[in-house]
């Protein structure tokens, strides 16, 4: 039996691997047409029927995964490399340069990201490299004050003077005070702004702006599908139960209260 640490990572494991799986359907499997099951409802053939030409909802579900976790893996690795630059720039920079780089962080994360996301696709159009770039620059913005604020009270603390006082290098400073330290509330603040991701992702493919319509993507399928939320409600259900699954797991996984659990004493 695994761990209650292990535990927490088996649904992101589950919801990674059918994904990733979704990379390899065919796509006579995702865009094939077959007008005879139109609207047809959930079966043990197609879990979440078929859509008005006749197209397993199911793989569509399934084939778009792997975008979303594309988009949403992208722009953490993006948002962490550049707050973490960011904040290494500012411990490194003399006092003069240092609120100049916090307003330019302060002006990032009030600048709507969708917004930009927006602007991006309308002129390079829409894939999940040029989104995860957008969508990036916010949170780039948003680890680089976590980190500066987090880093500087842990700079302060008597463990880290008592080790300068020591003779403590920068190096030894970082990897025994500071990235103990930091790395637990960032990556609890990244599986909350992944689902932050997810949802503009949904929202800008929902939209359309820019975007690759024979991309069986999630938001694109709430908006084709939304037209039959009477007749055929399962077709929506899908693709906005996807969204709102991988939103919470990505929270989860990254929350450690989230191992504490029936019969699991917290330390």
């Amino acid at each position: 039996m695994p761990s209650a640490g292990y535990r927490r990572y088996l649904p992101l494991a589950l919801v990674c691997a059918l994904a990733v799986a979704g990379m390899w359907v065919s796509d006579a499997t995702v865009h094939g047409i077959d007008l005879d099951r139109r609207l047809a409802g959930p079966s043990l053939a197609s879990p979440l029927g078929t859509d008005a030409v006749g197209r397993d909802v199911f793989a569509r579900v399934v084939a778009g995964g792997g975008r979303a976790l594309a988009v949403v893996a992208l722009t953490l690795a993006a948002s962490l490399a550049g707050g973490v630059a960011l904040a290494t720039l500012w411990f490194a920079s003399p006092e003069a340069l240092r609120s100049p780089l916090v307003r330019l962080c302060d002006l990032a994360i009030g600048v709507p990201t969708l917004l930009v996301a927006l602007v991006v696709a309308g002129a390079v159009g829409l894939s999940p490299l040029s989104a995860a770039l957008a969508l990036a620059v916010g949170g780039s913005a948003s680890v680089a004050h976590l980190a500066i604020g987090l880093g500087r009270s842990v700079l302060r603390s008597p463990a880290v003077r008592a080790a300068r006082a020591m003779g403590g290098t920068p190096v030894h400073l970082v990897r025994r005070h500071l990235g103990p330290a930091l790395a637990p509330p960032i990556l609890l603040a990244q599986g909350y702004e992944a689902g932050r991701v997810l949802l503009a992702w949904s929202a800008l493919t929902f939209l359309g702006v820019g975007a690759d319509t024979s991309q069986p993507d999630w938001g694109a399928m709430v908006f084709e599908y939304r037209v039959h939320l009477f007749d055929a409600p399962w077709l929506v259900l899908g693709p906005s139960a996807a969204i709102l699954v991988l939103a919470f797991v990505c929270a989860q996984v990254t929350d450690p209260r989230a191992t504490v659990s029936m019969g699991d004493k917290p330390l």
